[in-house]
This record gives structure tokens, sequence and C-alpha cells, in this order.
């Protein structure tokens, strides 16, 4: 597979995509279930008996249920999309290490890989920021 500019977006789109399940299902675990609460009526056990009222509370099951079908759903589409996102950066990995010349191929790997900006990556290389940009655009021929 040619590494393509769409293929690399692809790429950092599915990474954040699995971060932020990731984040979802970190909230969903934690979650704390709303109560309920509620007030039933009763008697004392003491002698007369006189009507009270007394309040009760407890967790909410159905709102529990609902929250452990999101987090199963929510696990079963992490699978997903990691097993997608590997079989991505494996094409994108043997891309990358195709690149013949060694500044463009750190350029591409730090950019897409790494997630830095063109200015991180001038200012690591010693390059200026636009030139940077303009050996991206070169490489994927868009310039």
């Amino acid at each position: 597979m040619t590494l393509t500019k769409q293929l690399l977006n692809d790429y950092q789109e599915k990474e954040r995509e699995i971060k932020r399940i990731e984040d979802k299902i970190a909230y969903y675990a934690n979650y704390v279930t709303p109560m309920q609460h509620g007030v039933v009526t009763g008697s004392r056990k003491d002698f007369p008996y006189s009507q009270c009222h007394f309040v009760i509370g407890g967790a909410d099951p159905k709102s529990d249920d609902a929250r452990q079908k999101k987090l199963r759903d929510l696990m079963i589409l992490l699978v997903e999309k990691r097993e997608y996102f590997l079989n991505i950066d494996i094409e994108v990995g043997k891309g990358i290490e195709e690149i013949q010349d060694a500044v463009m191929r750190q350029i591409i790997e730090d950019k897409y890989v790494r997630g830095l900006t063109d200015l991180e990556i001038a200012k690591k290389l010693g390059y200026e920021r636009s030139a940077v940009t303009k050996k991206i655009k070169t490489f994927f021929g868009t310039l």
C-alpha cells in the first residue's frame, strides 16, 4: 500500500477515536449509579402501634443495567477500532520506512505518528516552520 496523506490522516483520526472511546469507558466504569428515594408507610413496633413514614433509598437497577450495557458496547467497539488501527499502523510503519530521504522520513513520522506540529518539527530539526510545511506538501505532490 502506498503512503498517502489520506492514509496518514485516517491513522491519526483512528488514534484519536480510540482515545475518545477509552475516555468514555473510564467515565462509565467510574459512573456512580443514581440513587432512588421513596417514602413508605409503616408502623412502629412499639405499642400502641402508630403510623409513620420511612424514607428508603437505593441504586436504580434500570440505570445500572443501562450503564453496564453501554460499557459492554463500548468495549466491543474499542476492540474493533484497535484491530483496524493495528492494520493501519502496520501499513503506515512500512510506508514510513520506505521513504528514502531520512529528513523526510523523520518529518512524516513526527507529524503523523507522534502528532507534532510543523513548528515543533522545525524547531527539532533546525528549520523554519514554512520549510517543513513546504517539504510535506512537496512529498505529497500538493505544492
